[in-house]
């Protein structure tokens, strides 16, 4: 496993009414829906959104085919975050997940355990990696947040599904588990059950949950902020700096599936957003989370 240095501060810390907006982004190595790759675009899509922690997929390190860059790295230090990453393929180099941590961290928080969990695979390698993060909640107990890609295939999944749901069983007795990533199917697809059996899925509350998949391209090229049917987003429900504002133009959801998921264990979710781009084929999603 490669990443930042667990440095104090990494992590943000909240009390009792302060909200996290934590996303999950698939950025396919960094290849817009024009065919280029550019990380640029990726930066201000999460600039865009601003999300305490973000959890991205499709993550190249020093391949060949996005620049030889180390992707993880370049963005933290574009973005000034801390990072951290972990391969799960090698292949002309490094291709994975990617935790990208607060900006501004208050003192007193940090990462205080980094673990990545392989999961069952057929084909290519999957995993989550898992981070631990102190100051949490009104308590400053820790939480576990996870980032993981699952398979193409269905029983694929359900081997995943299980081996992640299990997981997060176990680490919820120590606190709130957040679990983002591209599942590559709905949440109440069958071969999900076992993590509806320990996590609540994000958009659960939605009366029809935004698509995440394919990404549009925004609204004039620029990010907008997808208005999910029956549902509608509240206004800076995210805090300063995140989620839809007022005077932000905002997109007409499409069809397609919702497959880019947030679940949670020991919080609420307020609010969940989706954006949009044109910097990669998946759309953000970001939740608003706020203590029980």
């Amino acid at each position: 496993m490669t990443g930042a240095r667990a440095t104090e501060g990494a992590a943000l810390a909240h009390r009792a009414g302060m909200l996290w907006r934590i996303a999950t982004f698939n950025i396919r190595h960094g290849r817009g829906l024009d065919g280029r790759v550019d990380l640029e675009g990726i930066r201000r899509v999460l600039e865009r959104a601003s999300p305490h922690w973000a959890g991205l997929q499709e993550v190249d390190g020093g391949r060949r085919r996005s620049g030889r860059v180390h992707q993880a790295r370049w963005l933290g230090m574009a973005l000034g975050r801390a990072w951290f990453f972990h391969p799960t393929l090698h292949r002309g180099g490094a291709y994975g997940l990617c935790w990208l941590g607060p900006p501004v961290p208050p003192a007193g928080s940090g990462v205080v355990a980094v673990e990545a969990q392989p999961l069952p695979s057929r084909w290519e390698p999957r995993a989550c990696l898992w981070l631990r993060v102190s100051g949490f909640g009104p308590q400053d107990e820790p939480a576990w947040l996870g980032v993981t890609h699952l398979g193409l295939g269905a029983a694929e999944r359900r081997a995943q599904a299980r081996a992640l749901a299990e997981q997060a069983a176990r680490l919820r007795q120590e606190g709130p588990v957040v679990l983002v990533g591209d599942f590559n199917a709905p949440a109440e697809a069958p071969e999900l059950a076992p993590l509806r059996a320990v996590l609540a899925s994000a958009a659960a509350a939605r009366a029809q949950a935004p698509a995440t998949y394919p990404a549009t391209g925004g609204a004039g090229g620029e990010p907008c902020w997808v208005v999910a049917a029956g549902g509608g987003s509240s206004r800076g429900a995210g805090g300063s700096g995140g989620g839809p504002r007022r005077g932000d133009r905002e997109g007409a959801p499409q069809s397609g599936p919702a497959i880019d998921l947030i679940w949670v264990a020991g919080l609420r979710v307020v609010e969940l957003q989706v954006l949009d781009h044109g910097a990669s084929d998946h759309r953000l999603v970001q939740a608003v989370l706020g203590c029980l």
